[in-house]
Parts: C-alpha cells; structure tokens; sequence
C-alpha cells in the first residue's frame, strides 16, 4: 500500500514538472518553388519576325528555366535560360520555318522541376510580300514601268488618277501610295478591308507634271516589298519651230510652198513630248498632220495666203499656231 503511494506521488510530480517546461511549436518547411512565366514574348495570334526576346518572371528559387517550341506536333528544345544572362533570351524566328508556333517554360530547382507555364500560339512570318502587281490605269500614252515609257495623262485639275494593285503574302496587312500629286496624300489600303486599289483626286491637279508613285506593301510582320511607277500629266501643247520656207512654181501658175525644219525650236517643255506636226492654209479650215518629221509641201493657188502651223503632243495637246 505505501509503495503503491510512493509511485503516484511520483508520477503527479512528475506530470507538475513537465506543465511547467516552455512549450515549442515545430513546422515542416517543404518550400515549393513556383514555376517560371513569361515576362515578355510573342503575344497570342502575333505574327512576327526576325529577333524575338524571351524574358522569364518568377524565377525566384529558380536554378534555370528550359525553353521548347512545338511546331504543331513536336515539343522541341530550344536553349536554357539562367541568372547569368539576367534570364533573357533574343530567339532568332530564322531559325524555323513560317508557320504557326507555341514556346512553353519549364523550371528546374536543384534538378527537380518546379512546373510548366505555357506561352501564347504565334505565327512565324520571315518571307516578305512578293509578286507585287502594281497598275496606273487608263494612260493616254506610255505604259509607267520606267521612265522613258512613262504613263502620261491629258487630266483636269479636277480628275481621278487610279491605281491598282496586288501581292503574294500569307499574311498580307496593308499597302501605302505616295508620291503622287497633291496637295494632300492617299490614305493607307487596310489594315482590315482590302480595296487593293486607289482612286486619287484633289480638286486642283496641276497642268503639267511628273511623279514616280512608290507602292509599298506590309504584311502583319512588318516586312515590306517596294514597286514604282512612272507618270505625268500634260495640259499644255507644245511650241512649234521656226521652219524653212520656198516656193517652186509650175506650168500652169500654181505653187508648192516646201517647209521644213519645223522642230527647229519646238519644245513641249516637260510634258510627253512632240508627237507631229499640222500645217493648213488659211483657206482651209482642214488642218493637215505631216508627221513627226517636220517638212512637206503644201500646193497654193495664187493670191495671199496665210500659211499656220501648229505641234502637237503624245496625249493630244495642240499647241499654238504660227
């Protein structure tokens, strides 16, 4: 009975004893690190091209971060991004073919991955619009496709100068026109809607004129493929020669009057150039071409005659007579 005593006491001494020991609360600490994401990098449906930089965000904790790129099919590896290169990457689009991509990262931490983050579908666009098609229409001489066949126009200032075009792009985005007349410049073709054409008028076109309208197509990467076209415009007719004059005279009193050199001095300035010449004889309200050569003969009845000539240019301008 006492010994059974002695070991309570014991006992609840014991237990008063460890009631008065300071209590420690102990966590587990596992220390998960969070995957890496993407900071900057092709934006969802972006078409791009040339150098593209890769920055990774939420890298604490991070040892690297993998980059791959699936090309539709197959993940594929593409480098290791680290804290040595501050975690960017300049990635270089060449290296792949056109076409529609995602990249995706995945961290590593003391060789353990910490997760994958997903990027955005992009598309890969390295080849520049091509098959550029590139139309003045309707000139009354000349083609526009260099300067010496330039396309001329015999216009108001109040007229239309069209122009139409076309290219080869997968991703074709919009197309500029400049150089033309002003004042004022055409609006941009797209992005969007498509007209592939313009139709230019200012209200005050000068009389005369040369232009070389650049037509420049972009496509959604950036890139740009260049053509240009040759034009003018001419109202204004050309001045005639001083020409050579003589008189044979026949059998039976009429005369020829033979002339010559009527491009002599003639000039259509900076317009589209002398086509031929016209000459009558003030009895006559017919005026007679004699061509670009300038000479010919002209049969007169006795009496006095007012002889007049005139040029005329590519497009159909007369010039003064003389």
């Amino acid at each position: 009975m006492t010994m059974r005593r002695a070991g309570m006491i014991v006992a609840i001494v014991a237990t008063l004893m460890l009631a008065l020991l300071p209590i420690v609360e102990v966590t587990a600490k596992g220390g998960k690190v969070a995957p890496p994401t993407f900071g900057t990098g092709p934006s969802e449906g972006e078409v791009l091209a040339g150098s593209v930089t890769i920055l990774v965000s939420t890298t604490s904790g991070l040892d690297a971060a993998s980059l791959e790129i699936f090309d539709g099919s197959t993940w594929s590896d593409v480098t290791n991004i680290t804290s040595a290169t501050s975690w960017l990457y300049n990635w270089d689009s060449s290296s792949v073919s056109d076409g529609g991509y995602q990249f995706r990262l995945e961290g590593w931490a003391s060789g353990v991955s910490s997760g994958v983050t997903n990027g955005a579908n992009f598309v890969v666009d390295n080849t520049v619009p091509s098959n550029l098609a590139f139309v003045t229409e309707n000139p009354d001489y000349g083609n526009g496709l260099a300067i010496s066949t330039r396309a001329w126009y015999a216009i108001p200032s109040t007229g239309t100068l069209s122009f139409t075009w076309n290219a080869t792009d997968t991703n074709l985005d919009h197309a500029t026109l400049t150089d033309v007349p002003t004042p004022g410049s055409p609006s941009n073709d797209g992005p969007g809607f498509l007209a592939h054409r313009w139709d230019w008028s200012t209200g005050s076109f000068p009389s005369q004129g040369t232009w070389d309208p650049v037509l420049t197509v972009y496509d959604a990467a950036g890139l740009s493929s260049t053509e240009t076209r040759y034009i003018g415009i001419d109202m204004v007719g050309p001045t005639v020669g001083t020409p050579t004059l003589s008189i044979n005279s026949d059998w039976n009193d009429a005369h020829n009057l033979v002339f010559s050199n009527l491009f002599n001095g003639a000039s259509d300035s900076s317009g589209s150039g002398i086509a031929g010449y016209e000459v009558r004889d003030s009895a006559d309200a017919t005026w007679n071409s004699i061509g670009i050569g300038g000479a010919g003969t002209l049969s007169l009845q006795a009496g006095v005659r007012t002889i007049q000539f005139r040029a005329i240019d590519h497009v159909g301008n007369r010039g003064t007579s003389s």
